[in-house]
């Protein structure tokens, strides 16, 4: 059974997000955890509620992929969003694609897309 930490983005590329401007809404964050003696013992995804304050939004694939445009134009060329498994990319007609963002889970990629979208101008 797959974990949340597959489903959604790790805590380097969620920092990455928050950072660009992702907007901090979702189901999951990236939270500090402490023990009984308040010792902070590492990050872990929690459940998104006002009442943590977390280090960043956590967003799943599903999130990433409401915000990943279907078509892309830059320099006057359509590129169309192609996903498989760990990678996606997005491809013209002509089988060019303008930048290939692979990871190790599909949500880390579809971060790596928004983010390099987002430098490009292209959201």
């Amino acid at each position: 059974m797959p974990t949340i930490e597959k489903q959604v983005t790790n805590l380097e590329l969620s920092k990455q997000l928050k950072k660009a401007g992702y907007e901090q809404e979702g189901l999951w964050m990236w939270a500090k955890q402490y023990d009984v003696y308040n010792n902070h013992i590492g990050d872990a995804v929690t459940r998104n509620t006002r009442r943590i304050v977390g280090i960043a939004t956590a967003p799943t694939v599903a999130e990433l992929g409401e915000r990943l445009p279907i078509i892309v134009n830059k320099n006057g060329a359509k590129y169309f969003l192609k996903i498989t498994l760990k990678s996606i990319v997005y491809e013209s007609a002509k089988t060019d694609w303008i930048f290939k963002a692979t990871a190790d889970t599909e949500a880390n990629a579809r971060a790596k897309m928004w983010l390099y979208l987002k430098r490009e101008g292209l959201l």
